[in-house]
């Protein structure tokens, strides 16, 4: 896993795969084991939080990710 990535362009990668809410990101496979990379959105997720750009994609849980831990509680 990447070591807290917030904002910069080079953090996520496929060899280190950002964690939740970690970005900028530029394909899935720069995400963790059952995250997807969502386009311009570390802004709803973070707020105002300093490092982040408008425009900084975040790592979030896929849908089928969500599915399989509601299914498991």
């Amino acid at each position: 896993m990447s070591s807290n990535c917030s904002g910069d362009n080079d953090c996520c990668s496929s060899s280190a795969p950002c964690a939740w809410g970690e970005g900028d990101c530029d394909r899935d496979e720069e995400c963790a084991v059952g995250s997807k990379c969502e386009e311009d959105n570390c802004g709803g997720i973070h707020g105002e939080k300093a490092g982040y750009s408008p425009t900084d994609d975040c790592c979030v849980f896929s849908k089928v990710s969500l599915h399989v831990i509601f299914a498991l509680s």
